[in-house]
Order: C-alpha cells, then structure tokens, then sequence
C-alpha cells in the first residue's frame, strides 16, 4: 500500500496590530497679560465741608460732604482751586482743594463752560419818597448788616505766649468778639466760609466771646459774623493758612528774632527763600470783631 501524504500544517495568519499614535502634547493656554488700571483722579474729604454749585464761595451751597468721603475728580477751576467733582448720591458740585486731598490729577482738565457766579443782592434801601413826612430829623438808621460787626484785632499768637515757641507750637484760628466798649460777647455765630463750619462764643469752653478753628494748609480760614439765617454781619477777615504767614505778621509775632538777623530784609529774605522754618506749620492766628 502507498503511503499517505502528511499534509503540511498550514500557518494560521497572524493580525498585525495598526501602528500607536505618538500622542501630542498639547500646550498649556498662556493667561492673557492683565492691563494695569489707570489709577482714579479722586480727593479724600479731610473733615466736613460745604459743597458749592462753582469753583467759588460765590457759589450757593449744595449740601456737605463727610470727612472719609473718597469721590471722583470730574474737572478742575482755571486757578486750580477748586476740584468739580461726583457726589455720593451722583450729584456734581464743587470743592476747595485746600481742604481736600488729592491724587493723580495730572491728567485732569480745566472745567469748560462753569456759569458765572451770581450776583449778590442789593441791600434794600427804602427811598427817600416812600418815608413819612416828618418835622423832625429822622432817627439814624440801623448799620446795615456788613457792618453790624467791625474787624479790629488779625495778627499771630507771639513767640513765648503760650505754647508758641520758634520751632513748635499750638496751630488754630482764634476769634474773639466783644461789644462796643471791649467786653466779650457770648452767643455770636461766626463762620468759616470754605468748610461752612459755625461755632457761636462761648460754647466750645475757650474762653468768653471766644471760638476756635482748625487750620489747614495752602489756603482756606477766611472768617466773618453772620446772623441765624446765616446772613453776614462783618467784613470777612484775611485768609490764614499753616503755610508761610504774611511777612509782616511774622515780625510783629517775634519769629524774626528765633535766628539772628542783623535787619528786617534779611528775615525777609529767609522767609521768602523757605530757608529757615520759622515753626512751619504751628502757627495760631488771633482774631476780634467789635460790635458797633
């Protein structure tokens, strides 16, 4: 018998895997680079104070902001005075930028079309036709309100009065009013006319017919005596600030004498060239209205 072919084994195919995707890192997203903000032109309300309608007192009172009060700074006054700027309550109106502190205002810009301020009113003055015909010589009439109350006293506080001293010393604006004969009057309304601030005679313990005022650098401190309606009584007395007094006030006072000077020019010169300090800043103002 033939033999039998054995067949060959047959190769059972093998699958060939498909070739792996190198996987691809993916790149982590960069932040955006953030824009440093323009820093706000705003002012920081030193202490209470009136808000005004225009750069000027002038101007009618608006209302008053609070010390703390951080508000953004719209515009400027052509002086750069006064700073136009948003209220609380997102109102305009106007402050003293003596009695503020302000910050980035390089780029603010001068306020355009700022209404004139307004006219005061003529005091009524009756004429001579609507008088009762008399035979006798009329009484004198009353004073009329600005002169109510004469400005007699403004000089500085000495050196060695007090606490004044050439390097040191108290800082206010102290007013005294007294009748017609040199007593102190209690009970008179006297007004800062850049914070608004009333203090009346005799209430705050300083003294009989006495009041007293802050005092605040680059301006400000103008005082005057008003009635209950807050209408003026006196002239206004001369600005006083902390910054550098008025030459004269500083002789009078004795400052000249905290550092040899062989004259009054060269205590002039040194004021005027800032080079001695003549206890910047610590400076008391005295004040006196004499009724009429």
């Amino acid at each position: 018998m033939a033999p039998t072919d054995t067949p060959e084994p047959t190769a059972t195919p093998t699958d060939t895997p498909a070739p792996t995707d190198t996987p691809t890192e993916v790149p982590e997203p960069t932040d955006a680079p953030t824009e440093t903000p323009e820093p706000r032109a705003v002012v920081l309300v030193d202490s209470q104070m009136n808000v005004r309608g225009g750069p000027g007192t002038a101007y009618a009172v608006l209302g008053q902001v609070q010390a703390g009060d951080e508000l953004d700074i719209l515009a400027r006054s052509q002086d750069s005075k006064w700073w136009q700027v948003t209220l609380p309550d997102g109102s305009e109106g106007w402050l003293a930028a003596s009695l503020v502190t302000a910050s980035a205002t390089d780029d603010v810009q001068i306020a355009q079309n700022v209404a004139a301020p307004p006219t005061p009113r003529p005091t009524n003055t009756p004429s001579a036709a609507s008088a009762p015909p008399t035979a006798t010589s009329p009484a004198a009439p009353p004073p009329q309100a600005s002169t109510a109350y004469v400005l007699t006293g403004f000089r500085l506080k000495p050196v060695g009065v007090d606490a004044q001293h050439c390097n040191s010393g108290d800082h206010s604006i102290d007013v005294t009013v007294v009748d017609a004969n040199g007593s102190p009057v209690d009970g008179v309304r006297v007004r800062e006319i850049y914070t608004g601030q009333i203090n009346v005679t005799g209430d705050q313990g300083k003294g009989p017919g006495r009041v007293q005022f802050d005092i605040y650098k680059h301006g400000g401190g103008v005082v005057e005596i008003v009635d209950g309606n807050n209408n003026s009584l006196s002239p206004q007395s001369p600005g006083m600030s902390s910054d550098w007094p008025p030459f004269q006030l500083m002789l009078d006072a004795g400052y000249c004498s905290c550092k040899p000077h062989p004259d009054a020019d060269s205590c002039r010169a040194d004021l005027e060239g800032q080079q001695y300090l003549f206890a910047f800043d610590h400076y008391v103002y005295e004040v006196t209205f004499q009724r009429q």
